[in-house]
């Protein structure tokens, strides 16, 4: 059979299909109409050939996740909780906010985009050492109390409300040149460091809506400061084709109270608009509004995490709390690619680095609607078993040539090959895996009398088929193949399961034998008992250890340190150092936090155990 390019769009043309059709001349005029309607789809279903690769570093880049934090710096936040932050930071719960905003964005620092707005209220004149000389003023023309923001025209739900001021713009990745990283801004609001005005602060109102609005107005088109002094676009492509359907976006706000500047319920309409959404670039985007309850007061808090769409705000009192929120968050929004015709991680493939099957067999699944192919599916996955574990390849559904090469319908599971002289599963090999017999080769076949060996089992007119019991050496068939009216006795045993790893390969054992009316006749309920394999828990080994058809899936990335990192470095607690995550089959380590030389911050920098060690005391800023 032919060798045919399915790969690259373009490729096939009609020439390669007639040596196909000639050299199988058991190929009916349909199969071959499905086989030209596949081709002339392709080029229309495609991926870029990168999707096709089988090595991770030529994937396209995933559009990361985009997440919007809203820091609450109103006065209330000077509040003491009573313990420190891991930070070391202070015991206030503006301290505590800064410590876990800061963590988090050092542990995702890589895999996620993250921007900063804080309520609009205007830090000015600090030292280095928070917050002893800042000063602190309304942005113009603000309206209501201290730190609410401009309001032009007030309305009904407030919409002209302008409550946030963005510190840091969420960094676009898809630009070229790339844009500059945004983590060296966004570690400056949160590193406990006042030089050039740049930490969160505690000081003013709490304009929950007034900060949504402006939320709304970057992420769909751009926002202007308040005093006009900056205006950033909005980090989504506005041209077709620019942005992916599936990016991810987020915003977390963080609260100790409800608005105070305009009437309760205005902040959850403006959730409620960010979910309704927006459309950049021809993609209608829908963003939900994740909620942290500073203080656990429930209340208008809950209100707007409902409207938001992420049913109810998260009680996050002190650092511990609001850091595994946070990650909480973070982690809902970072999806590994599995086989389901979706692109989970959201680059533009659909199952890359997964094997694609078209299902031509006679007996499947049939379906019309996405929905009934669905349900086919979750019948197919229920039916794997240690016993079945490749499944019934039977609940798997149908498809035909078209389906076999889009994305939205091939199959990840290999539904097999039947005997037939076809590619039933479209890998471009015909019958393979399968035992054929005779001269020329033929599938297994019901035995006749023809002295010839029709079924494939080796032996020639067994069975009786003659009118006379020819015998023949005992196998586990529920007959008496030796003629002594007694069937299965000796029969030796068989094997099952996987041919690797070992632990999936078992044994089938034979059912006690049992006598028959007649020399070389058959009984009901003989031949093989159930399959002895050992299926075990999956590990990232490129082993089918489960021993369900699939390799590492379902695994969690593991802890890594990247290739020259120094031995002895102590991690967690008020070390810098945090190791990184590996996923299976990676080969990269992300977002792993080395040391650098130690400064005076309160933290252990060079990650060996001791803070601020080396620093003459007399430069240590208090930390001591």
């Amino acid at each position: 059979m032919p060798t045919i390019d399915c790969k690259t769009p373009g490729s096939v043309v009609v020439s390669q299909l007639i040596p196909l059709f000639e050299q199988e001349p058991t190929m009916t005029a349909s199969r071959l109409l499905i086989l030209l309607t596949a081709f002339a789809t392709f080029a229309v279903k495609a991926e870029v050939t990168q999707c096709l690769a089988t090595d991770p570093g030529s994937w396209p880049p995933v559009s990361k996740p985009y997440i919007l934090l809203i820091a609450d710096t109103s006065a209330s936040m000077i509040a003491t909780i009573g313990s420190t932050d891991s930070c070391g930071y202070g015991s206030d719960r503006r301290a505590h906010q800064r410590c876990a905003i800061n963590r988090i964005l050092k542990a995702y620092a890589g895999q996620v985009e993250f921007g900063l707005m804080n309520f609009a209220f205007k830090q000015a004149s600090c030292t280095a050492t928070c917050f002893t000389d800042c000063t602190y003023s309304d942005y113009p023309s603000n309206s209501g109390g201290v730190g609410c923001g401009p309001e032009s025209a007030e309305a009904p739900t407030s919409p002209n409300r302008r409550g946030g001021f963005l510190q840091v713009p969420i960094r676009a990745d898809n630009q070229t040149p790339p844009a500059a990283d945004s983590f060296p801004n966004l570690n400056a609001w949160t590193d406990n460091s006042c030089s050039g005005n740049t930490e969160l602060f505690a000081s003013g109102s709490s304009p929950l809506n007034g900060a949504l609005r402006d939320a709304f107005r970057y992420l769909s088109n751009q926002w202007v400061a308040q005093d006009n002094s900056i205006t950033y676009g909005s980090p989504l492509g506005a041209i077709a084709g620019e942005e992916r359907a599936c990016r991810t976006l987020r915003v977390v706000m963080f609260a100790d109270s409800g608005d105070n500047c305009d009437n309760v319920g205005d902040a959850a309409d403006a959730a409620a608009d960010l979910v309704t959404g927006f459309s950049r670039g021809g993609v209608t985007f829908s963003v939900r509004t994740h909620v942290l309850d500073l203080t656990a007061s429930g209340g208008e808090l809950n209100g707007i995490a409902s409207a938001g769409q992420t049913t109810t705000a998260v009680p996050a009192v002190n650092e511990t709390a609001m850091y595994t929120a946070l990650n909480d968050i973070v982690l809902a929004t970072l999806s590994a690619e599995v086989g389901d015709n979706q692109d989970n991680n959201c680059n533009g493939c659909t199952d890359e680095g997964m094997p694609h099957f078209a299902n031509l067999n006679p007996v499947c699944c049939a379906w019309v609607t996405p929905a009934q192919r669905s349900t086919c599916l979750v019948n197919f996955q229920a039916s794997i078993s240690p016993a079945n574990p490749k499944g019934t390849r039977s609940l798997l559904p149908c498809t035909n040539g078209a389906n076999a090469v889009d994305p939205t319908r091939w199959l990840v599971y290999d539904p097999g090959e039947t005997c037939n002289n076809s590619d039933d599963n479209g890998d471009g090999q015909v019958d393979e895996g399968l035992q054929k017999c005779g001269n020329p080769l033929h599938c297994p076949a019901t035995e006749v009398c023809d002295a010839e060996d029709n079924d494939c089992d080796g032996l020639i007119d067994e069975g009786g088929v003659c009118g006379i019991c020819t015998p023949s050496p005992e196998i586990c068939d529920g007959c008496d193949n030796d003629c002594d009216s007694v069937a299965d006795n000796g029969a030796p045993s068989g094997t099952c399961g996987l041919t690797s790893p070992p632990n999936c390969v078992g044994t089938l054992a034979c059912r006690p034998a049992q006598p028959v009316g007649m020399p070389g006749a058959c009984v009901s309920g003989g031949g093989f008992a159930s399959c002895s394999n050992m299926p075990l828990a999956e590990s990232c080994d490129g082993i089918d250890n489960s021993c369900n058809g699939q390799i590492d899936e379902g695994l969690s990335a593991s802890n890594c340190e990247p290739a020259g990192t120094p031995s002895g470095l102590i991690y967690g607690g008020s070390s810098q150092c945090r190791r990184g995550q590996q996923f299976c089959g990676q080969t990269t380590c992300h977002s792993f936090i080395g040391p650098t030389p130690e400064v005076s911050d309160g933290i252990d920098n060079d990650c060996d155990g001791a803070i601020d060690n080396g620093i003459d005391a007399m430069f240590k800023n208090g930390f001591e």
